[in-house]
């Protein structure tokens, strides 16, 4: 191969490589504009059938929790003219044929949002980041990954690893401190790299009490969370608490 073949090659990929970048800016300040209007609920569609476990589950205090899971499903989303989605860990893990209780890896899900944003022409998508897959320096990695994967948006979560789904009896919770750390760790990755993407700190620790989930919610904000998800609230009164007490 030339020289100048070479320049070439790298010229072009440095193009896409910007082109891409640009575009994920722009799907993430679509996602900053969504969270920053009150006035609507933003619906993200399910797939594969699993809507009737997940159609009412509250994501954040505009949106309603659904999902994507591959390029297929992300176009259908998209020409159905939602306006945002979400990649599910319990949904990718499914298509891997596996249940979700912690055995998908990193790669796998980094993997497999780049393949649901190459699909996606406008809209964002938000990514499942479970409990960051290792400690703090393994959940920067994976921060990393998935905004060079093209997400906007991340979600880490306080269970102990491996985790599980949010709806199966027998979930635990790691440390308060270990939870903060694990929010800490995403934002300062988030910073040093210079690349936006959303940091949606979810809880588990309803399983302890609700005031308990809202105490930490209120910490992940003030580390620098962009928002927050308290996993299964049991009632509507606990809802109505945590969104009064708790910004985003």
């Amino acid at each position: 191969m030339s020289v100048i073949s070479l320049f070439s090659l790298l010229w072009c990929a440095f193009f896409f490589a910007e082109v891409l970048s640009l575009h994920q800016t722009a799907k993430t300040k679509a996602l900053r504009r969504m969270l920053a209007d009150n006035s609507q609920i933003h619906l993200m569609p399910c797939c594969y059938g699993i809507a009737h476990t997940l159609a009412y589950i509250p994501f954040i205090t505009i949106f309603a929790h659904s999902l994507t899971v591959d390029g297929l499903t992300a176009r259908m989303i998209e020409k159905a003219n939602f306006n945002i989605t979400f990649m599910s860990g319990f949904g990718v893990s499914a298509v891997y044929g596996y249940p979700d209780v912690g055995l998908m890896t990193q790669t796998e899900m980094a993997s497999q949002g780049r393949i649901v944003c190459n699909a996606l022409k406008d809209i964002p998508c938000i990514g499942d980041g479970d409990t960051g897959y290792g400690n703090e320096v393994n959940l920067k990695r994976t921060v990393e990954l998935y905004a060079q994967a093209g997400l906007s948006g991340i979600m880490i979560e306080d269970q102990v690893s491996p985790k599980r789904c949010g709806h199966l009896t027998g979930k635990m919770v790691v440390s308060r401190n270990e939870a903060y750390n694990r929010i800490k760790a995403a934002v300062d990755q988030r910073d040093k790299m210079g690349v936006d993407i959303i940091i949606l700190a979810r809880t588990d620790a309803n399983i302890i009490s609700i005031d308990e989930a809202i105490e930490r919610c209120k910490v992940f904000r003030s580390l620098g969370a962009d928002i927050t998800f308290v996993e299964g609230p049991k009632s509507k009164e606990e809802m109505v608490k945590y969104c009064s007490m708790v910004s985003n």
